[in-house]
């Protein structure tokens, strides 16, 4: 009798269990007029893009300073010196002092600023234009005098205003290119930051603590710092 009672006490318990596990959930099976979701693949740079980012940075341009006021400043002073010259008793004085400030105060202004070929352009400029323009006057109103008489003193006063109107056009065309164009600094440019692919050197400090058992010592707690250089 006790063991029909065991054999059916066995039973009745694969009987419960097998009800209380039952079939496992379904799941819901998807729609088949539901598209399905595919997630993008995720996005790396390309070659070019790559390319673009270790490319050089390029260098910045150098700055520009002028300082043809310098230059303004010595021409006007040769100016005045020509005008006082030539309203005094004491001209010469005046003269070779406007003519020493117009022909040498420029390339000396140059130099100052550390410009060598700066300054023979410049005395180039202020000597031989002058001249060149006093004799193309010269020749251009002797040839618009007509043919000169036996004295030779009549077209005289022809050629001579001639030459003074070419000298001063010469005279102020020298300022102007030499003032406008020549009277420039170029301050260096810093220089432009470097890329480099050489890996960097990197650090990290991180705190330590562990805390051992020992039976013969008993508890052991061990704290510090450690991390990679």
């Amino acid at each position: 009798m006790r063991a029909s009672n065991g054999i059916l006490l066995g039973l009745g318990c694969c009987i419960a269990a097998l009800a209380t596990s039952g079939p496992a959930a379904a799941q819901p099976s998807p729609d088949p007029g539901t598209p399905l979701e595919i997630p993008p693949p995720p996005q790396t740079p390309g070659p070019a893009v790559a390319a673009a980012s270790l490319s050089p940075v390029p260098a910045p341009a150098p700055e520009t300073r002028w300082y043809g006021y310098q230059l303004v400043a010595v021409d006007a002073a040769a100016i005045a010196a020509t005008v006082w010259g030539s309203t005094s008793e004491e001209y010469g004085t005046g003269y070779g002092l406007a003519i020493t400030l117009f022909a040498a105060g420029g390339p000396l202004v140059h130099s100052l600023h550390h410009h060598p070929a700066r300054a023979l352009a410049s005395a180039g400029l202020r000597v031989g234009v002058p001249v060149l323009a006093m004799l193309a006057g010269a020749g251009i109103a002797a040839a618009s005098a007509g043919p000169a008489p036996p004295d030779n003193y009549a077209s005289f006063p022809v050629w001579f205003g001639g030459a003074a109107a070419g000298l001063s056009i010469g005279i102020l065309a020298a300022i102007i290119a030499d003032d406008a164009f020549l009277a420039w600094d170029e301050d260096d440019a810093p220089p432009a930051p470097s890329q480099s692919l050489a890996p960097r050197r990197s650090f990290a400090i991180a705190p330590l603590f562990s805390v051992a058992r020992d039976r013969e010592h008993g508890d052991r707690t061990t704290a510090g710092l450690g991390g990679t250089f």
